[in-house]
């Protein structure tokens, strides 16, 4: 009886560790994923720089444990693809470009 309810609901019971730093500007978003990838920025460090509220701030850019349905539709199918730990390449949105 489980597993038909598991199977149909599965997308509910999936969830993400979500660290996120938003950016205004997409060339600089892909200049900072660049150094991301390159180790010559820690995403600890960009977080710092690049958000504006210090509670954010301080905690990294650290969004919490969200659902799938939590995210914006774009950017759940870029987090749901990507591997763990994984700095996912900047997601374009109407409210910014995304660093999950």
């Amino acid at each position: 009886m489980v597993e038909p309810l598991f199977y149909q609901n599965q997308l509910d019971f999936v969830r993400a560790v979500a660290y996120e730093v938003v950016l205004d500007n997409r060339d600089l978003a892909l200049e900072v994923f660049y150094a991301l990838e390159e180790n010559e920025l820690t995403f600890e460090e960009v977080a710092r720089e690049y958000i504006p509220n210090l509670q954010l701030r301080r905690a990294g850019g650290y969004q919490g444990v969200r659902r799938r349905k939590d995210f914006r539709p774009e950017i759940a199918a870029t987090v749901y693809a990507g591997t763990q730990s994984q700095v996912m390449k900047p997601i374009v949105t109407s409210k910014g470009v995304y660093f999950i």
